[in-house]
This record gives C-alpha cells, structure tokens and sequence, in this order.
C-alpha cells in the first residue's frame, strides 16, 4: 500500500524522486481503473435500471477517487498520514450525510420509470420500495405496463 511506502521520513527524504514517480504512475492507474468501474456501473444501471446496491457503488467510487486524490495531495506535498485521515474522514461524513438527504426510494421509483430506455423495469423491486414512491408509481402506470409489455414480447 502506498501509505507503507511514504512512512515515516520516506515523504520528506529529498531523494525519493522515483519512489514518487512509481507511486503518481499507480496512482492514476487506480484511477483509471475506477473511471473503468463508473462506466460499467453506468452501462449495468442502463440495463438493469437504478437499485440500492448500484447507487452503493457509486458511492464507493466517489470516496475512492477522492482517496486517491488525497494520496496524491499526501505524496506530492509532503503531508502527513494525519492530514490524509482527516481529510478523507470529513469527506465520507460529507457524502453519507448527502446521501441520507435524499428519499431514495421515490428518486429510483422516478428514474426507473421515466428513464428506462432499454431497462428492464422490475415491477418486483418496485412494488418492495416504500410506500411514498407508490404514488408516483401509480400516476405513470400506463408507462409501467407499456415497458411490462415490451419485455414479454422481447425475448
């Protein structure tokens, strides 16, 4: 792990020039691998439609990328593990605290239903969502059998 690597005076070592390079050429390629997990989460949520799990893992991939870039920050300008463990702390509590102002169950009722283009629409899933997204549903019933029906005659 690259907080091994940069322990103690290894970060403020004036020498360290390609330990840095090696740890910036990881660094990117983590995020490029999880630009790579955003797309193929959004390609599953294109197919499958929005669920908890889905939007879990677009957490995941926010608090990553910020970790990144808090490693990056930690490397390049000689902070402390401290420094990274504050920082990324604050920016979880940010986003779980964003992420529990929203109503999720009437956000997915609304974007499996109206942005289903090529979804499969889970009626299942979404007769299990909360009550308050029922309203919802039931003033667009006529797009949910229209996509029910699309996909009896899809193979």
């Amino acid at each position: 792990m690259v907080v091994d690597l940069f322990r103690a005076n290894q970060n403020f070592y004036s020498k360290n020039k390609w330990l840095k390079f090696l740890a910036l050429e990881w660094m990117l390629q983590n995020m490029v691998l999880t630009v790579s997990l955003m797309i193929r989460n959004n390609m599953y949520v294109s197919w499958h439609a929005l669920a908890y799990k889905r939007l879990g893992v677009y957490v995941f991939i926010a608090l990553t990328f910020i970790g990144l870039i808090t490693m990056l920050i930690k490397i390049f300008r000689a902070k402390s593990f401290f420094y990274l463990i504050r920082v990324n702390a604050w920016a979880a509590l940010i986003i779980m605290c964003g992420v529990c102002s929203v109503n999720w169950d009437i956000f997915i009722a609304k974007y499996n239903v109206e942005f289903h283009d090529g979804a499969q629409l889970d009626t299942d899933f979404l007769l299990k969502l909360s009550p308050k997204a029922y309203p919802y549903i039931l003033d667009r019933m006529d797009k949910v059998v229209s996509q029910i029906e699309a996909h009896e005659y899809n193979p």
